[in-house]
């Protein structure tokens, strides 16, 4: 057996503040950012920051965040900063969002092979 199965690797994640989704001009802006570099933008890894968001428990409001963050093509891959029972709360919603996020891709990318396309992952 030639060469490592396993590498380790570094690599940027962006971090978005879980308040700032709900603020209309936030989004606006975003999106002329995306809109610059989209290719950049397509599925770019997000980590969710919780920080100075009490209440960001519910379920609704998670998948409300994750919703933002499709719109504008980003991937949501984890939070930080969550509070004792925020981590209760979203450490099962984000293992859920990031594998529907990732079956969806999945999908795409089964559909493009058979289309005679291909995608990378």
């Amino acid at each position: 057996m030639a060469g490592n199965l396993v590498q380790g690797a570094l690599f940027t994640v962006m971090v978005v503040r879980a308040g700032m989704l709900r603020d209309a001009a936030f989004e606006e802006e975003l999106q002329q950012q995306v809109g610059r570099s989209p290719r950049f933008f397509l599925n770019a890894p997000v980590v969710l920051d919780l920080k100075d968001s009490e209440g960001f428990t519910t379920e609704e409001a998670f998948l409300d965040a994750g919703e933002a963050l499709r719109r504008h093509t980003l991937a949501l891959v984890g939070v930080q900063n969550a509070l004792p029972e925020q981590v209760r709360e979203t450490e099962t919603r984000v293992v859920r969002f990031v594998r529907a996020g990732y079956n969806a891709l999945l999908h795409l990318a089964m559909a493009n092979r058979r289309a005679g396309l291909s995608i990378r992952m």
